[in-house]
């Protein structure tokens, strides 16, 4: 499960890297992307959201800068590591 950063309206970038190849990412239960080693997927989330993948994946969340969020003027970007959860 992932969530927002506080206050932030316009959601997170979050980032999908495979480790393998044919990797199947779901977002909510919706498949999003097929990747393949090393390639990556990007898309905004808005609320919080469970991310599934059928192979190991690494995910990270982006803090949008407030160029990007003006709901939140005071925001540094930021990247997080999302930890795995099994």
């Amino acid at each position: 499960m992932t969530f927002p950063i506080a206050l932030d309206v316009y959601g997170d970038t979050f980032r999908f890297l495979a480790q393998t190849d044919n990797m199947h990412v779901q977002v909510n239960g919706q498949e999003v992307a097929q990747i393949n080693q090393g390639q990556f997927f990007e898309t905004v989330i808005k609320n919080g959201a469970q991310i599934d993948a059928d192979l190991p994946i690494l995910v990270a969340e982006y803090a949008n800068s407030s160029s990007f969020n003006s709901s939140n003027p005071g925001i540094d970007p930021t990247m997080i590591v999302v930890p795995p959860f099994e």
